[in-house]
């Protein structure tokens, strides 16, 4: 039996080398240009595919085609009239990539071929759409990933560290780029090491300047074995999703408990970028340059865009250490709150529009597949104010001052709030839980689920 493998894709940070600064300029301006090129390319290649159709859709609308048949005979007298039947059908894709060769004959094949195969299967992957006016024809902006050839790209490993060299073949002189692994937090360099080893296989690549930053990376698919984990399906984390403590994770059965996120960090994180935005916002009417808009907000995009990679940031490591959590325990699923429709209600518009929730339930489920987790939502009621000890519902059980206490008004157990919820969470029905939480909510039989749940709840204490 095959060993299973996933794919995941590493983001390599290069450098251009050479013996002078006027050469590591010069080398990096003839990168530029080339990927500027390739850029162009690619909606060059998307605008040929749609002016092809668009061109066989008047022909049909000329003839008052309008059935199969009728269709099939003026496409055969296409291929006749143009004789190597490169305007339309199986060879379309032949005469848009001879196009987009013509157009920019500076090009190597090593961008051109990967860049055809994959437009391709985009432009006829989104046709359908595009024709019906449901969305706009695709286009690229800078910035963007470039596809090259895998045979083009090769590791090597030398006293300074690892190099990458890039072969363009006849069009131009190779590239070689130093890898830089900065921290190296996710292991890049043993990774890198293995594939120069042929101890690990690894996909086509495609390179990318970033717009914001100029920074250059390289992104490579690779393949690794599987870790086999044996999970305990009845085995359930919970976790508790919140604005104060991003995630609180906890076992259905058993004291171990992860968390992330000090009270009130990610509140006072979105405020300050915020109000760093809205002085921005406030100069720029008194800020120099004419008419143009690109220059005078280019401050406040910058602030916006840090603010949404600190989330985005944020929200893959927590993702990550709550499915580590779940495997070092050995469960097998996890349970999360099904918040769908939280943002109908408009009286806190401040935490709905900072809450980036849905981001991380997304990426929760995207790494607990890989793993062979399951994941569940489960309705989100009394979820905080249920004892997990002895199961009594009281909402003066939350502290009203400190949102992070809970003590049991009942049998007087002492707990922290957000774990108190991730239990409960993690207690609750599985099954469906995301579209039951919806009927429920439809038809109003909340009590009656929340009843149902809470008995299970009981019958596990």
């Amino acid at each position: 039996m095959a060993e299973a493998k996933h794919t995941r894709t590493i983001k390599l940070q290069l450098m251009v080398l050479g013996a002078t600064k006027e050469e590591r300029t010069a080398e990096w301006r003839r990168l530029g240009g080339l990927l500027e090129k390739a850029r162009r390319a690619k909606n060059c290649y998307m605008t040929f595919c749609y002016g092809q159709d668009g061109l066989v859709d008047r022909v049909y609308h000329h003839r008052e085609a309008k059935t199969k048949e009728e269709r099939a005979a003026i496409k055969k007298e296409i291929f006749d009239l143009v004789k190597n039947k490169s305007l339309y059908g199986r060879l379309e894709r032949n005469a848009a990539e001879k196009e987009v060769r013509e157009r920019f004959p500076d090009l190597p094949s090593c961008i051109t071929n990967p860049m055809c195969s994959v437009e391709w299967a985009v432009y006829h992957n989104e046709r359908d759409g595009v024709r019906a006016g449901e969305r706009s024809l695709r286009s690229y902006k800078r910035g963007g990933a470039i596809a090259i050839a895998i045979g083009s790209i090769g590791f090597e490993a030398d006293d300074k560290g690892h190099r990458v060299n890039w072969n363009l073949g006849r069009k131009g002189p190779p590239f070689t780029f130093a890898v830089v692994y900065g921290q190296d937090k996710g292991g890049f360099r043993r990774l890198v090491q293995a594939i120069i080893d042929d101890e690990l296989e690894w996909g086509t690549p495609n390179i990318q300047k970033r717009k914001r930053d100029g920074k250059l990376f390289l992104n490579v698919p690779i393949k690794e074995p599987e870790r086999s984990h044996a999970l305990n399906p009845d085995l359930v984390v919970g976790v508790d999703v919140g604005v104060n403590v991003l995630a609180y994770a906890g076992l259905s059965e058993g004291p171990a408990r992860w968390c992330y996120g000090s009270e009130g960090e990610q509140r006072v994180f979105r405020r300050r970028f915020q109000d760093r935005q809205w002085e921005l916002a406030k100069a720029v009417p008194a800020s120099r340059g004419g008419h143009g808009r690109q220059r005078k907000v280019k401050a406040m995009d910058s602030i916006r865009d840090k603010e949404r990679c600190k989330v985005t940031r944020d929200n893959h490591y927590v993702s990550r250490r709550i499915v580590d959590f779940a495997l070092d325990n050995g469960a097998g699923t996890i349970r999360m709150e099904d918040l769908s429709g939280i943002h109908e209600d408009l009286r806190n518009r401040w935490l709905y529009r900072n809450w980036n929730y849905y981001g991380l339930q997304t990426m929760i489920e995207q790494k607990a597949e890989r793993k062979g987790i399951q994941v569940e939502y489960v309705p989100p009621a009394y979820t905080s104010r249920t004892c997990i000890h002895c199961g009594h519902v009281d909402k003066k059980s939350r502290d009203s001052k400190d949102r992070t206490k809970f003590v049991c008004t009942k049998c007087g157990a002492k707990e922290h709030a957000d774990y108190v919820g991730a239990v409960n969470v993690a207690r609750r029905g599985g099954g469906n839980a995301k579209r039951l939480g919806k009927a429920a909510e439809r038809k109003g039989e909340k009590k009656e689920a929340f009843e149902e749940q809470e008995a299970s709840m009981r019958r596990i204490i």
